[in-house]
C-alpha cells in the first residue's frame, strides 16, 4: 500500500518513489467508517418552515415575530412551523400562549434541531 499525503494512494502496483510504502502482510486494508446517511425529506420538508436558528433569531421575542410574519401569509388554518432554534440561547423554550399570540386561528409549532424537542 502506498501512502502519500496522509492519503492512501495505490494498493497493488506500487508507483515508484510516490509516497510511504506499507508492507501489510496480507492484512485487509478498510476504509474509514464515515455515516452518510441523511435525511432528505425532514431537509425538504424544512424549506417550507420559518428558520427560527441563532442566528437570525436571538430571542424568543424575535421568535415569535417571525412565527407571525409567516402567519399573515398563511392560509386560514394552515400550519406555521419553524424549525432551529436553540432554547439555551433564546432563554428558555416557546410558550403555546406566545405562539397562540403570533398565529391566532393557525396551528404553530417549532423544534429543535435534530427534532428532539417540539413545541
Amino acid at each position: 500500500m502506498a501512502v502519500a499525503g496522509g492519503r492512501i494512494r495505490a494498493l497493488d502496483e506500487i508507483p515508484a518513489r510516490r509516497g510511504r510504502v506499507v508492507d501489510l502482510r496480507g492484512a485487509t486494508v478498510l476504509p474509514g467508517f464515515h455515516d452518510a446517511h441523511n435525511h432528505m425529506i425532514g431537509f425538504g420538508m424544512s424549506l417550507g418552515e420559518v428558520d427560527i436558528g441563532s442566528p437570525p433569531v436571538g430571542s424568543l421575542d424575535e421568535l415569535y415575530d417571525a412565527i407571525a410574519r409567516r402567519a399573515e401569509t398563511a392560509a386560514p388554518g394552515e400550519w406555521v412551523i419553524g424549525s432551529g432554534y436553540d432554547q439555551n440561547k433564546l432563554g428558555g423554550h416557546p410558550h403555546r400562549d406566545g405562539l397562540d399570540r403570533a398565529a391566532p386561528g393557525a396551528g404553530s409549532g417549532c423544534g429543535t434541531p435534530p427534532g428532539t424537542c417540539a413545541w
